[in-house]
């Protein structure tokens, strides 16, 4: 664009060409590629804060999994980017913290009035639409700056009976999802997201807390068990908001040594022995039954089978055939 055409900012003494600078300074003002530099900077805001948050809504309930930074001298209790709006709604705050808990006392004031002046409670959507349309004002107005925080509204709609989930940005733009992230691995999140849901699976309370969780583990990786972290959820069959902070704990795989499973394997074919032929004892007094064991041998060897002498013996005697068992074999 030539400077000749640029935009004008007026000031006390005049008007002037906008610069470079004047589209970066003021959110009131378009850059020539048609950008408004302070909403880029909002969004970059968000990731600076370094949570990634995840949201999966199911077939009857909503999750929504974030991990906190920690520090030690802070206490844990006043720390939270989790907030419930109404018994029926929460908020996840993903981004700057002031802004936050900014937008989620002013949702709950808004969400009071709604219910003052109509009658009844306001739904998640009307929230989200709400809180969209207050982020949208501020795109407008020189005076203020954009919130630097993407909203997760959850809740369960008291009309449709369904559980749902929107995100709010800086931008004023509000969406539903069927799963959401935020934060500096948005991108890595909604991949595996997208992976995993491809398929169209029905998702039980059980089975989209896990997928939440696995979201997280994904990009995580080393980092996933020695987080905290908050979870939020909304059911159906209790409608009622539950936050509440959580460790996530490793489930380690016991694996056999070989030598046990020798061993045990020796084990279990004495206790077979025990149970089909007797106890050991006995076994010993029928080894030196010499009658009956002629009888047997001379009853194959009147039959032509000298072969199932040997068996019959192996029955008989199972203590005289067997191995000596060596350990590590």
């Amino acid at each position: 664009m030539p400077e000749a055409e640029a935009a004008a900012v007026v000031t006390g003494g005049g008007s002037r060409a906008a610069g470079p600078a004047d589209y970066e300074r003021f959110i009131t003002l378009f850059s020539p590629e048609g950008r408004l530099c302070q909403l880029d900077y909002a969004f970059n805001a968000v990731k600076l804060a370094g949570i990634t948050s995840v949201g999966v809504r199911g077939d009857d309930s909503v999750y929504v999994l974030t991990h906190r930074k920690e520090d030690k001298l802070h206490d844990p209790t006043t720390i939270t980017n989790l907030f419930a709006i109404t018994d029926r709604i929460g908020l996840l705050a993903t981004g700057m913290p002031g802004d936050g808990r900014a937008i989620a006392q002013e949702a709950r004031n808004a969400a009071a009035e709604f219910r003052f002046k109509w009658g009844y409670k306001m739904s998640p959507c009307m929230l989200a639409q709400w809180i969209a349309d207050r982020a949208q004002i501020r795109t407008q107005h020189a005076q203020i700056r954009p919130y630097g925080v993407v909203s997760m509204i959850f809740g369960i709609d008291e009309e449709k009976g369904t559980p749902e989930l929107f995100t709010c940005d800086p931008a004023g733009q509000f969406f539903a999802h069927k799963a959401a992230s935020a934060g500096p691995k948005e991108k890595e999140v909604m991949n595996f997201l997208e992976e995993r849901m491809k398929s169209k699976p029905s998702l039980s309370s059980g089975t989209t807390k896990g997928l939440a969780k696995s979201a997280l583990k994904h990009v995580l990786e080393g980092d996933f068990y020695a987080r905290e972290f908050e979870l939020g959820f909304i059911k159906k069959g209790d409608p009622t908001v539950t936050l509440h902070p959580v460790k996530f704990k490793r489930t380690r795989r016991i694996t056999k040594n070989p030598h046990d499973l020798a061993v045990q394997r020796h084990l279990s074919h004495h206790c077979s022995l025990e149970r089909r032929l007797g106890p050991l004892d006995e076994r010993r007094e029928r080894r030196d039954d010499p009658p009956r064991q002629e009888r047997l041998e001379s009853r194959d060897l009147e039959k032509g089978n000298p072969e199932r002498r040997v068996f019959s013996t192996q029955i008989l005697h199972p203590i005289r055939y067997m191995q000596p068992f060596k350990l590590g074999t």
